[in-house]
């Protein structure tokens, strides 16, 4: 008997990335009575059906379909890499899309993370798209971004994420700022103090929000209302208002005497940072290798 052929292979795997036969006929340019046939085969000749079909509904893998594609991916990942190896370019005439989203912050943070794993795994071209308005979980899961970094208070990322970094913050001031001089301030004091907050369509808004309700911090006078970083931290400078910082973002001015990081009676909760992939691609290499060079890149910078 005639072994699976890596065509179909192929064709199979296409069909589950892309989640419809019509999809993977119109990315390979064949026609979907082409794809039908390929699938048919493949199931002749195993034995068993790779998916459950319905009137209707997106076709869904059955456990042998799960299998079989676990089995799959890595083998035409192998071939791939053979292919380059022999100086082919039909691999890099195919590469494959993967949409990045999430806020700016830790795309640019992670920036040599993204640009190691595109060196690593060429056959994937990386397209960053950030969003700092709306959860990378929630864009994933609308089928908009094929991986998507996640940030959210400690304990609040969805179950779905992969956890690979968390960040302290703190509230900040100006060396020159009265607060600046205290051993210890007060919720009343904080909530007097105008503040400098992110524009409320920025996602981080919404996290620093929550961590400032955790503490009881409300009704701040807002002094400067901005995304911009360099304005913020000069407004900061001097003296007149406090931020929400990173610490990682405030640590060089803290250390060159220009901020200086309150001390709360309670400290405030860590920002955690995790990935979010497209369930095709959770079962890849390619995809735990990204979560490494995310959870490096993370404690590098």
């Amino acid at each position: 008997m005639i072994g699976l052929t890596f065509r179909q292979l192929q064709v199979f795997v296409e069909v589950v990335d892309l989640g419809s036969f019509r999809a993977c006929a119109e990315r390979l340019a064949i026609t979907q009575v082409s794809v039908s046939g390929h699938v048919r085969a493949m199931e002749r000749m195993i034995g068993h059906s790779l998916f459950q079909r319905r009137q209707g509904a997106t076709s869904q893998l059955t456990e042998n379909g799960h299998r079989l594609y676990r089995y799959a991916v890595p083998m035409l990942e192998q071939a791939q890499n053979l292919m380059r190896e022999l100086g082919s370019d039909a691999e890099g005439r195919s590469r494959r899309r993967l949409i990045v989203t999430g806020p700016g912050y830790v795309t640019f943070r992670l920036a040599e993370a993204l640009a190691e794993f595109g060196q690593r795994y060429p056959q994937y071209q990386i397209e960053i798209d950030p969003d700092d308005t709306h959860p990378a979980a929630d864009a994933v899961m609308r089928g908009e971004a094929d991986i998507g970094f996640h940030i959210g208070l400690e304990g609040s990322l969805p179950a779905s994420c992969e956890i690979f970094g968390r960040e302290e913050i703190a509230f900040y001031v100006g060396r020159d700022h009265p607060l600046a001089r205290r051993q210890r301030v007060s919720v009343a004091d904080l909530s007097a103090c105008p503040l400098i907050p992110l524009p409320r369509k920025d996602r981080l808004r919404d996290v620093i929000d929550a961590a400032m309700a955790r503490l009881g911090i409300a009704g701040n006078p807002i002094a400067l209302q901005t995304a911009n970083p360099r304005l913020a931290r000069q407004t900061l400078f001097q003296g007149k208002a406090m931020a929400c910082l990173f610490a990682q973002m405030a640590r060089e001015d803290v250390e060159a005497g220009k901020l200086v990081a309150l001390s709360l009676p309670v400290g405030l909760p860590a920002i955690e940072v995790g990935l979010v992939f497209a369930k095709r691609l959770a079962a890849r290499p390619a995809a735990h290798a990204l979560l490494a060079l995310s959870r490096e890149g993370w404690l590098a910078g």
